[in-house]
């Protein structure tokens, strides 16, 4: 279970430095 929740944040985190990185590509993604 701590597994899953560990990979859960990650993708959340990932999405968010996308999008402060690539606000274009959070804008295309919708």
């Amino acid at each position: 279970l701590a597994i899953a929740w560990a990979v859960l944040g990650f993708n959340l985190l990932g999405d968010g430095l996308r999008d402060l990185l690539d606000p274009k590509v959070s804008r295309a993604r919708g």
